[in-house]
């Protein structure tokens, strides 16, 4: 409703689909018919056709052809195809393999995602057939954003390498890419352990997720791209956004 207030254009709420507020969420978007919906951490497929009825548009991600060729035949509207190069939980395919065969292989809009932060990065994708980019990394460091001031400093001294896989090394179904921290780097090191058990894994992953932002830089577990090694200020997202479009050269 604040948004409605101070923007008469269109704008999307993310739902995480694994989150166990997700239906509750999805209640309140039809309520308020909020114009678009971008899911991730799952299929929508459950919440279709609920949200169809009530005439918002569906923007899933998806780290595989496959998925996109799935979620098209189910009737969304776009399709936000991730590489592993982005931040959070990721697939096995970097984001210039992945991107142009998303785009041969559905007809529906395809957004770019997974180490994009500036106009190089949003040419290379529209080269690549691309409508479009979706940035995460890249706005966790505008002044706008209402993350700690410290976890935005730690984020504009980190470079690529400090963009970490979890869950790569144990063989989890899940793996999230996330910042190196002291409290990553002990999960990291347990996974690499010879007697490390998955389910144990996991619950370090919940645990350190839950204590976000609450004990300092080195109790945080935040998701990261490795765009992050692009990053090396802080400006007004209007400012950004008005700079990639010219970088561009769109």
């Amino acid at each position: 409703r604040k948004i409605k207030i101070n923007t008469p254009n269109p704008f999307a709420v993310n739902v995480m689909l694994a989150s166990d507020s997700a239906s509750q969420i999805i209640d309140i978007v039809c309520e308020e018919r909020v114009p678009v919906v971008t899911t991730g951490a799952g299929s929508p497929e459950r919440f279709l056709p609920q949200l169809f009825a009530s005439k918002v548009k569906v923007v899933p991600v998806v780290a595989t052809v496959r998925a996109a060729v799935k979620m098209e035949a189910l009737g969304v509207h776009a399709v936000i195809v991730s590489g592993m190069d982005g931040g959070g939980y990721i697939g096995n395919l970097c984001t210039t393999s992945l991107l142009p065969q998303a785009v041969d292989s559905v007809s529906i809009p395809v957004i770019a995602a997974g180490g994009f932060a500036d106009g190089r990065g949003l040419a290379a994708a529209l080269s690549l057939g691309a409508d479009g980019i979706q940035m995460g990394t890249r706005f966790l460091t505008t002044r706008e954003c209402n993350i700690p001031s410290w976890c935005k400093e730690a984020l504009i001294k980190a470079g690529s390498d400090d963009a970490i896989i979890l869950g790569n090394r144990i063989g989890a179904k899940a793996k999230v890419r996330v910042l190196r921290t002291s409290v990553t780097e002990s999960i990291l090191n347990y996974e690499s352990s010879e007697n490390a058990d998955l389910r144990i894994f996991e619950n370090m992953i919940s645990e350190a997720r839950n204590q976000v932002y609450k004990n300092g830089l080195n109790g945080t577990l935040i998701g990261i791209g490795q765009s992050i090694g692009l990053i090396t200020d802080e400006p007004a997202v209007d400012t950004l956004v008005k700079t990639i479009m010219k970088e561009s050269g769109i």
